[in-house]
């Protein structure tokens, strides 16, 4: 388990630093395009084929759509934590609260 942790927390370092700091533009057709991966020389000599702008649109669209479908996995399970179970006095019911770190206020007595 804790190589996995490693093998993670590597992969995301190294996707975090090719993200932030490889990043440039090019201009197709009028159309600009900006990514980020590692590359050798200045931005002005680096240039794609179509393929690889297809391949680069293809991989960016694959991005988008495992994140939208991460987020949409992890809320139900946040709610989950969120929402806990309370028993009710009646049978087979179950009535839902509101977890909080919060605690209730104190009550002052009245002397």
């Amino acid at each position: 388990m804790r190589i996995a942790a490693a093998a993670l927390a590597v992969l995301f370092s190294w996707y975090w630093c090719t993200i932030t700091f490889f990043a440039h533009m090019h201009e197709v057709d009028g159309v600009r395009i900006v990514h980020s991966h590692p590359f050798t020389g200045s931005s002005a000599s680096h240039t794609h084929s179509a393929g690889q702008m297809q391949t680069i649109s293809f991989l960016s669209y694959l991005v988008a759509a495992a994140v939208s479908a991460g987020v949409s996995l992890v809320i139900p399970v946040c709610r989950r934590f969120i929402f806990a179970p309370v028993s009710s006095s009646r049978k087979n019911n179950v009535e839902y609260s509101l977890l909080s770190l919060r605690a209730p206020p104190a009550l002052r007595s009245v002397m």
